[in-house]
């Protein structure tokens, strides 16, 4: 064999090993730091994790995700998914050395077909988790029922059962924080005083056949509110907003209410309002009537 040919066949053989030895790398970290794939029809999900804060003691936090990949076209749900979506149910029974857990949900997409309104997400979505552990020192144990639906024209419920042990000496890191992180920022954050949209004052109209919620929202300078979700009592349904006006600083906003006996009888209920402009979000809390 020549000299030349001998050195191709030696850089060819210190690659390979090199690229084994790296995919090994990467399969360890993986598994380490996520549970493996459930996958199913059109959709496939899994646990990820950081590890534990950086903060000393008992205060620390564990942080992980609900990663969710779906198939092109097809959709799935936010925490409320609409007229016609199916509800994700989280289960996180069997967990041990969890003192509480949060969920959180980044801002949603509204999808209006022949079928009515939904709300959720398409390609691909982290659904960020806050664990609180009892002890800070110990291993999390994660135990994941996620009960979810994939829809195209057809909807598909899905059912995916997953584990994923978190090592308090991992300590945010791993192959998932940049990932962990940009789902993060698209949560709603809640409102500031000064600034960010806030939901600054709100009307009921309308007779006993037709509710109407009839508000207002602070614009943030450099923003404009582009589509608003309302949550309540689960007797009643928001509409798509009818109209979202905007005036500079401030945003007029109608949104009917389905389920409501008159405009009365919503006086006291807690509304929960996601606020959704081109470059923020914000997540708040109002009592009508309050």
């Amino acid at each position: 064999m020549s000299d030349i040919r001998k050195l191709i066949v030696g850089i060819l053989i210190v690659a390979s090993v090199a690229t084994a030895t790296f995919t090994g790398v990467k399969v360890s970290l993986a598994a380490e730091f996520s549970s493996p794939w459930q996958n199913n029809l059109y959709a496939r999900a899994r646990l990820i994790s950081t590890g534990y804060s950086d903060t000393e003691g008992n205060s620390q936090t564990v942080n992980a995700g609900v990663h969710i990949e779906i198939d092109a076209g097809w959709k799935t749900y936010w925490r409320n998914p609409g007229g016609s979506g199916i509800p994700t149910q989280i289960n996180w029974a069997g967990s041990t050395n969890v003192k509480s857990i949060e969920v959180a949900w980044p801002t949603p997409k509204r999808f209006i077909d022949k079928y009515g309104m939904t709300i959720g997400y398409k390609n691909e979505i982290v659904l960020p988790v806050k664990i609180h552990p009892l002890d800070a020192n110990a291993p999390v144990q994660l135990s994941l029922e996620l009960n979810y639906a994939v829809c195209l024209e057809i909807c598909l419920p899905v059912n995916s059962k997953m584990a994923l042990a978190i090592k308090p000496e991992n300590k945010s890191t791993g192959p998932f924080k940049r990932k962990l992180a940009r789902f993060i920022k698209k949560v709603p954050q809640p409102p500031k005083s000064s600034q960010g949209f806030r939901v600054q004052k709100l009307d009921l109209t309308g007779d006993d056949k037709q509710v109407a919620l009839l508000f207002e929202v602070q614009n943030p300078k450099g923003d404009a509110l582009v589509d608003v979700f309302v949550e309540g009592a689960d007797v009643l349904f928001f509409n798509t907003p009818k109209k979202i006006v905007n005036k500079g600083a401030v945003s007029v906003v109608e949104v009917l209410v389905n389920g409501a006996k008159s405009a009365k009888a919503l006086e006291g209920n807690k509304l929960r309002f996601t606020l959704v402009g081109e470059k923020s979000s914000v997540d708040q809390y109002w009592t009508i009537g309050g």
